[in-house]
């Protein structure tokens, strides 16, 4: 790939920033050199000048250095033992795939044979694609345990800031860093015991929490809209108008920050005394890695 050619000017701000300083030193550069030419060289207008020069130098030597940093900084990388655990597992996925279909072409082949006559000896044709099958499957099932085993485990609270506003807090019960948690998909989805299927409308402010430490917790707003009623109401009143056997659920996305892309669904349940409950489920991979 090439490599990108350097600018003088990396935003905006900077080129503003330096053209608003350079007009300043013009504007009060022509009373200031009389002021000097007189040998007032402290006057109140031949500082102002000293200072603005001193600043448009400034200004340009942290543009320079804006300027290398931006093309010196080394890209964010995944780890190379991470990546290659991905890769290992996508390999190991189309050679199950690929096993699969043997295995169902060889079903097949026995299906128009003489089965009472060749039954055990066309079985036995298919055990090393069987074997082979699960092994693939066994060492898929260990590269994603080692994922699940380092991943972050984010947990989720419900209450209200001055028992007004909605919040819902999110909690990193583990040392690793989670980044760009967020819900989707963006509804509360309710499953009724007579097959009904509602999905009421959340929206977080912000939309995305960028980085949760290990052992921290961020909050944000949240905002519900019943779909039966098709009005803005907070959780608990929605959770109010069902039956106790309805289930309702929620998706949180979430990644390491190596980049690994982790997915958990909460149940949510009204208590008694009005709150709310969010029932964590197993941590999921999703992404490249969550292939079956």
């Amino acid at each position: 790939m090439a490599a990108c050619e350097p600018k003088w000017f990396t935003n905006r701000g900077q080129m503003i920033q330096v053209g608003i300083n350079a007009l300043a030193l013009i504007i009060t550069g022509k009373p200031a050199l009389k002021d000097m030419l007189s040998s007032h060289f402290f006057s109140f207008g031949a500082v102002l000048f000293y200072c603005l020069v001193g600043l448009v130098i400034l200004s340009f030597v942290w543009m320079v250095r804006s300027n290398r940093a931006g093309y010196a900084a080394p890209e964010k990388r995944t780890p190379k033992n991470t990546s290659a655990l991905t890769e290992r597992i996508t390999n190991l996925n189309l050679e199950c795939f690929t096993l699969r279909s043997q295995l169902a072409d060889a079903n097949n082949e026995l299906s128009r044979r003489d089965v009472l006559a060749t039954l055990p000896e066309a079985q036995e044709e298919t055990i090393p694609l069987k074997q082979k099958l699960r092994e693939a499957e066994d060492k898929i099932a260990s590269i994603k345990k080692r994922f699940l085993d380092d991943a972050p485990s984010l947990i989720v609270e419900y209450g209200h800031i001055a028992g007004i506003q909605p919040m819902l807090t999110l909690i990193n019960d583990s040392a690793k860093a989670a980044v760009s948690a967020k819900f989707d998909p963006l509804f509360v989805i309710s499953k009724e015991p007579n097959g009904g299927v509602f999905r009421h409308e959340l929206m977080t402010i912000p939309s995305v929490v960028s980085l949760i430490e290990g052992r921290a917790r961020e909050q944000c707003e949240l905002i519900m809209k019943d779909f039966k009623q098709n009005s803005i109401c907070p959780l608990e009143d929605i959770l109010s108008r069902e039956t106790s056997e309805t289930v309702d659920t929620v998706t949180l996305n979430y990644d390491d920050s190596v980049g690994r892309e982790f997915v958990r669904d909460f149940t949510l349940r009204r208590h008694i005394d009005g709150s709310v409950g969010w029932k964590p489920g197993p941590i999921r991979l999703r992404g490249p890695s969550a292939a079956p």
